[in-house]
This record gives C-alpha cells, structure tokens and sequence, in this order.
C-alpha cells in the first residue's frame, strides 16, 4: 500500500470515528431527564398517600399556582421563554407528581433534556415549595407530616 491510501484511509477513519463519537454524544445529552424533589412516605398509609399525590397534581394545575411558581423560581429567564403565558404552558406541560413504588415516595420535579438538567435543579425545590405550601394551608395532615419531616 502506498503511503498516499494509508493517509487517505487514516483521514477516514478519524472522520468516522469523530461523527460517530459527536453524535453518540448529541444522542445522550438530548435524552430526557427528570429532576425532583423526593417526598418520603414512610409510615404514611396507602389511603393517605394516595390522597396527597391527587392533591398534588391538582394544585399543580391550578394557574394561580403556576403563576407563583414561574415568578419564585425565575422559570421564564432559566428556560429561555418569551412571556409568562409561554413559561406557564411550558411548565404544565413538564410538570410530573407520580409516586415511586420502589423508593415509596412521592416525586414532584420536572422533565427536560440532559442539557437542561442545572435548570432543571433550580427550579424542582420551588415547584415543590409552592405546591407543599397550599396543601399544607389546606391539609393539617400533611402540614403536620411535612413539619415533621423537617424537624
């Protein structure tokens, strides 16, 4: 082989190996990511449970509460958002609360890509600060677990 092919060859192969490694890495920092805030349930009935995760996602939904949530934890400046209308749809639509068999907790966080995933952090404790505050207003309950947990 001459050295003209070999150079050629080598040139080729760095090429290929370079796209291939850009792109793997492209592929995983566009994978979705969930950051949240985990609420042990330990010692809680399933009933109770069960009734908080509900509440949960209904305060969550609530706009005023989305409204509050935006302005505490800078949701507009963080993700890059045009009007608080824009960052209030945005938030409904990446907003989770689900339970975790596994963990037996309750998990209220976001979704997003790995790159947001620093955004992503900043922002889950505020979701969980405001949404923790109106159901501790509504339920004794969990105010007095929550203060509990805290203690």
């Amino acid at each position: 082989m001459s050295g003209k092919k070999l150079a050629i060859i080598g040139l080729l192969a760095v090429l290929v190996l370079g796209g291939s490694a850009f792109g793997i890495y492209t592929w995983k920092m566009n994978a979705v990511a969930f950051r949240g805030i985990s609420l042990p349930m330990k010692g809680v009935e399933a009933e109770q449970r069960d009734r908080w995760v509900e509440t949960f996602e209904e305060i969550a939904a609530e706009e005023v509460v989305l409204q509050k949530i935006v302005e505490v934890s800078d949701y507009q400046n963080l993700m890059g958002l045009d009007g608080e209308q824009a960052a209030i749809a945005d938030l409904t639509k990446r907003m989770k609360i689900k339970y975790r068999p596994r963990k037996n907790s309750i998990e209220i966080g976001l979704t997003g890509i790995r790159k947001e995933i620093e955004e992503l952090k900043l922002i889950a404790p505020k979701i969980y600060q405001v949404c923790a505050m109106v159901l501790a207003g509504n339920d004794r309950e969990f105010a007095a677990f929550s203060s509990q947990k805290r203690e």
